[in-house]
């Protein structure tokens, strides 16, 4: 069991192998603030010279800032890290941040670490993921390069929110930052791990307790205990805050009345992606293939430059969110070959100190079972692979078929029912998975070999509803020999059916009883299927407590006076080919 898992509380109440990562795409901005959180009692080690400043933004507001400095006395390249967690109120720093200068200052660098406004020591008002972090970045980089002890250059660099803080300081060009560095951050709340295609997960609310209101503990066992009896049979969203956190939180109430309306300026005020091609600054970006639902985002964001002809460099390993960069005891918690990078790309664009590293292809991802990076200049399609389809097709009482080709089918339909009053099976089953009355489950054959998987996976299923609106999630595993199952794809997908036309598109409800093809994009892959096991594929319509359910009335959202239940249909065969496409080696 990971450390992660342990700190679920809902992790000992999961019977089956591939379900308890299930909820941790919710959480990655939360499991990242526990950890500094978890860190906070040691404090930063007095082993280098520190300064607190309270440096002026472009319109006054001033923001704490603590400024680490080298033994010597010259002028050196600063390290800047923007944080809304750093709580150096009592005059010294989270272990979590003093560590980061404890290692960077041994290597000859000013370490700067910067609380956002609004947040602890800080003055001004916190929002979430505010495009206003691109000003204040650029202010404090000014700043920077105007002291005494600054050479001139600077890099930003952060994990989870910091990383979408640097991401925001490079977007405003000032002169002296050389290179970003962001680690799992994601680039528009919309896409962020808590929200994916409509769907919403129960932990932000918790997150935006925390972020907030300053108290209380993210993952507090609690919150998801008040979510599954409290909030179970209660449709409004809106009155989630005063029910589960037990206070009102305008921030959620704000959130709630926007998601109604993707061209709102709530959305525009909280993403920086569409402004990442200003970014005439090198920008690396590392991602965690297990454990960072915010994974997603960064290849987005990567996405988005290449579609912009940004050039960047983008690596993602078998680590988690929080081990996208380096943070507290560096050394021993920084897997070495992200702290190795860090390094090279510091050491380079800071003081012109070349490394191999630097002639890698800037495109590095880890195929999980080969155990080995796989490199390429190209991208999506990573050398080495090809897209392989499964179509879904009808089987036994227990799972269907996942078959090379679709087929005719007699019966080229079948139903499941969501109940939003209901648990779902999904995370209470024992045992391996089926087909139950509130879920579908399809199976491969046995592989005839080893087959490795490293690459995008997308669905596109032919369904139907009786409902008006509804969700749907995609989840893709393995069937091992020993009969438990394991997730593939780290997360599940997820699709609100009203935003079947992407995030930003105007919701457009269902006709009921139409078939639609829902296309669902699952989290990249990477593992390998062995000889013998089977390809799965489930599909579902809730994973309350840990997603806000659809009350299934194409209402607006968060404004349902009851749920209602809906039958889900999913087509398969000629004639309606649903299928799952994954990456597979040549």
């Amino acid at each position: 069991m990971t450390k992660s898992m342990r700190r679920m509380p809902w992790a000992m109440t999961i019977a089956i192998v591939v379900l308890p990562v299930l909820a941790s795409a919710a959480s990655s901005e939360l499991e990242f603030v526990r950890r500094v959180r978890a860190m906070s009692p040691l404090r930063a080690r007095p082993t280098v010279t520190r300064l607190s400043e309270m440096v002026p933004m472009a319109d006054g507001t001033r923001l704490q800032t603590s400024v680490y400095l080298p033994a010597s006395t010259g002028r050196s390249p600063a390290l800047l890290v923007r944080t809304p967690y750093n709580d150096a109120t009592d005059g010294a720093d989270d272990f979590a941040y003093g560590g980061i200068a404890d290692y960077y200052v041994a290597r000859g660098y000013v370490v700067v670490i910067q609380t956002i406004r609004g947040k602890y020591a800080s003055e001004g008002a916190y929002r979430l993921l505010s495009r206003g972090e691109i000003e204040d970045g650029a202010a404090v980089v000014n700043w920077i390069a105007s002291q005494s002890w600054s050479d001139g250059k600077v890099a930003a660099m952060g994990v989870s929110h910091d990383g979408f803080d640097a991401l925001a300081t490079g977007i405003g060009n000032p002169p002296a930052l050389k290179l970003v560095i962001s680690g799992g951050g994601p680039a528009d709340i919309r896409t962020d791990a808590f929200l994916q295609a409509g769907t919403v997960d129960t932990s932000l609310l918790d997150y935006i307790d925390f972020m907030y209101s300053e108290t209380g503990d993210v993952y507090d066992q609690i919150f998801y205990e008040r979510m599954q009896t409290l909030a179970l049979p209660e449709p409004r969203l809106r009155i989630y805050d005063t029910l589960v956190s037990q206070k009102p939180l305008p921030a959620w109430d704000e959130l709630i009345k926007g998601m109604n309306t993707p061209s709102s300026s709530y959305w525009a005020k909280r993403r920086i992606r569409d402004r990442l091609q200003e970014c005439r600054i090198p920008i690396v970006q590392f991602a965690g293939l297990f454990g960072d639902g915010d994974m997603p985002d960064v290849i987005r964001n990567f996405e988005y430059l290449e579609q912009n002809g940004i050039t960047s460099r983008l690596l993602m390993g078998w680590w988690n969110h929080g081990s996208s960069g380096p943070y507290g005891e560096v050394q021993l918690w920084t897997p070495a070959y992200v702290l190795s990078r860090y390094d090279a790309y510091l050491d380079y664009y800071l003081k012109g100190i070349s490394s191999p590293l630097l002639d890698e292809k800037r495109i590095q991802v880890y195929a999980r079972g080969e155990e080995k990076f796989v490199a390429s200049d190209s991208w999506p399609q990573l050398p080495g692979y090809t897209d392989r389809e499964y179509y879904l097709a009808r089987g036994s009482s227990t799972a269907g078929k996942l078959l090379a080709k679709p087929r005719a089918e007699s019966q080229p339909s079948q139903d499941y029912n969501y109940d939003p009053l209901v648990l779902p099976s999904v995370l209470t089953v024992q045992g391996p998975l089926q087909t139950r009355s509130d879920q579908l489950v399809f199976l491969a054959d046995p592989s005839p070999a080893d087959l490795p998987v490293c690459g995008k996976v997308d669905l596109a299923l032919n369904a139907a509803s009786s409902a008006k609106d509804t969700d749907l999630y995609a989840l893709l595993f393995v069937r091992q020999l020993d009969g438990e199952d394991r997730l593939l794809s780290p997360f599940p997908g997820r699709l609100q059916a009203r935003q079947r036309g992407g995030d930003y598109a105007a919701p457009s409800m269902l006709v009921p009883g139409q078939a639609y093809v829902f296309e669902i994009s699952l989290p990249f892959a990477s593992g390998v299927i062995r000889k013998g096991e089977r390809l799965g594929l489930v599909v579902t319509s809730s994973l309350f407590p840990y997603v806000v359910r659809n009350a299934n009335s194409g209402r607006k959202i968060g404004a349902d006076p009851a749920f209602m239940t809906a039958t889900e249909t999913v087509y398969f065969g000629k004639l309606y080919p649903s299928k799952v496409t994954i990456r597979v080696r040549r």
